[in-house]
């Protein structure tokens, strides 16, 4: 689309979505104004920063668009940058001076750590955003990073004071993610060093090493039963760790993983299974 097809709001809105900036310039010298919106609520600027268009964004900036603008979706253009994985768009909001106060920041800063973006979550922490907030369903930015297992986001977290042992909708720990994500080794030993507490339990009453348990993961139980874990609690099933792993037993096949795990609690307990 060249300078002179722009005649109306969706043209110049178009112009942004694909990263036209010459379009924009002759626009804005017309006296088009940058804040144009469509029936959803988009602005150039939501647009370019939805697209990635790094180029429009700096224009449109210099122009003084509306950084906070929401679409009917109550997404701005931070929050597209950030989902669309756009690094440079969204450091531009930022230092441009875009909301990250309140729940703003928390969403942004829990996008950020859910997408594993590290330069983010640290600038976003520097500007102040609170490194506990938490998101609609209780999510904090630990829950999410460690959900995904982004160990670089995980450490900055920790490093900026995230407490460890925020829950969830379901009362679940970021410890508790760790052990149901699986292969998730080096989290959950980040977690625990750093004090996590073990014994936490769910809306379901399991602990991490009831998880741990379920799932099988041997030397996650083996190094939970070297903490200080419970091993006693019981969950809303009546069923201790040990109790989960006798039900588990019963299957005609025994996998590998729930004998060594029951040789583990054994181990630690004065319990004894019945002979097969």
């Amino acid at each position: 689309m060249g300078p002179d097809n722009i005649c109306d709001t969706t043209n110049f809105l178009n112009c942004a979505k694909n990263g036209h900036k010459a379009c924009l310039q002759h626009a804005v010298t017309k006296g088009f104004s940058v804040d144009f919106t469509d029936r959803f609520g988009n602005t150039a600027l939501i647009l370019a920063c939805k697209y990635g268009h790094t180029d429009c964004v700096i224009f449109l900036l210099e122009n003084n668009a509306q950084m906070n603008a929401e679409d009917m979706f109550h997404n701005s253009a931070l929050m597209y940058a950030l989902k669309g994985l756009h690094v440079e768009c969204a450091k531009l909001l930022i230092t441009h001076g875009a909301n990250i106060q309140g729940d703003a920041g928390i969403r942004a800063l829990h996008r950020a750590a859910l997408c594993g973006l590290d330069d983010l979550v640290s600038l976003l922490l520097d500007k102040g955003v609170d490194v506990n907030g938490q998101v609609k369903d209780g999510e904090t930015a630990l829950i999410a990073a460690v959900s995904k297992g982004q160990i670089e986001v995980v450490s900055i977290l920790i490093q900026h004071g995230a407490n460890l042992d925020l829950i969830d909708y379901k009362g679940r720990t970021a410890l508790i993610h760790a052990v149901l994500l699986m292969d998730n080794e080096v989290i959950i030993k980040l977690l625990v060093e750093h004090k996590a507490n073990l014994n936490i339990q769910d809306v379901f009453g399991r602990t991490a090493l009831i998880y741990a348990v379920r799932e099988p993961q041997p030397e996650i139980i083996r190094f939970f039963l070297e903490q200080a874990t419970d091993i006693k609690i019981a969950d809303d099933n009546g069923l201790t760790p040990l109790g989960w792993l006798r039900k588990m037993s019963q299957s005609v096949q025994q996998p590998p993983e729930v004998l060594e795990g029951i040789n583990l609690l054994r181990y630690h307990t004065d319990l004894l299974l019945p002979s097969p």
